[in-house]
């Protein structure tokens, strides 16, 4: 009796080491608020805690309560919001996008023919056509940017 008891804790204390007793997220969000108010003054900062009282910023980018600020809810006249590395994130995707509408239109361009140029008494040349993968990666370069300005300034509502 005394043994299966042992097994048992044994087999429970096993299992017990990946228990939480709560779920705490892994890295917490940040968020930069910029608040108008009903006077036009402008205030940025780090959300911190919002309520129908008001809204609970760090002014700073130190987490201490002396860079907490306290803006009521009648006084806010304008709030953005935006998750901090978004803008990052935006742009790879706007240049990801961008070279792969570069890349397709440059294949689907296709093959250039060699050309040849005659130079009168100086002699015939042959240029050599691009191929599509060529004009594909020169596309894509050039759509690449565009893209990425694009995507920097796109905001999902």
């Amino acid at each position: 009796m005394k043994t299966s008891i042992k097994i048992f804790l044994i087999v429970l204390l096993c299992f017990s080491i990946g228990l939480k007793a709560q779920n705490t997220p892994d890295k917490i969000k940040e968020y930069k608020i910029w608040i108008t108010t009903i006077d036009q003054t402008n205030v940025k900062g780090i959300l911190y805690f919002a309520d129908e009282k008001g809204i609970n910023l760090y002014i700073n980018k130190e987490r201490n309560d002396s860079n907490m600020r306290f803006v009521e809810a009648q006084n806010i006249d304008d709030i953005r919001i935006r998750r901090t590395g978004k803008i990052g994130t935006g742009i790879w995707v706007g240049a990801l996008t961008g070279f792969a509408v570069g890349g397709l239109v440059g294949l689907a361009g296709g093959d250039d023919p060699d050309k040849t140029v005659d130079y009168g008494f100086l002699g015939t040349h042959t240029h050599q056509g691009s191929s599509a993968g060529d004009k594909a990666m020169q596309s894509g370069l050039i759509t690449s940017l565009p893209g990425a300005a694009v995507g920097s300034c796109l905001q999902k509502s």
